[in-house]
């Protein structure tokens, strides 16, 4: 286990995956990437991340609804939660 703080992403698009592994690691961060929510939630049954790193446009559960989620759950609800997402247009906010 490294000592360096550790990072879930939560993305499914595999070259935004690589992209903030790659920018994240070259820090020095620890960081887990995960391309669901569900994968997402089956690691954090094993792990609790100092971050939570997460896109809104996920399949099956969405970012939302996700981070809704995490929040309720006593055990992860200290943990921050960033949304990274491509939506960049009035409406998506």
């Amino acid at each position: 286990m490294s000592d360096q703080p550790l990072i879930l992403y939560i993305e499914d698009n595999p070259d935004n995956r690589m992209l903030v592994y790659r920018v994240l690691r070259a820090e020095g961060f620890d960081i887990h990437s995960v391309p669901d929510g569900r994968t997402g939630l089956n690691f954090l049954e094993q792990q609790i991340p100092n971050l939570i790193l997460m896109d809104i446009n996920l399949p099956e559960i969405d970012g939302y609804t996700l981070t809704t989620l995490l929040k309720n759950r006593p055990e992860l609800s200290h943990v921050p939660i960033i949304a990274l997402t491509a939506n960049v247009m009035k409406g998506d906010r």
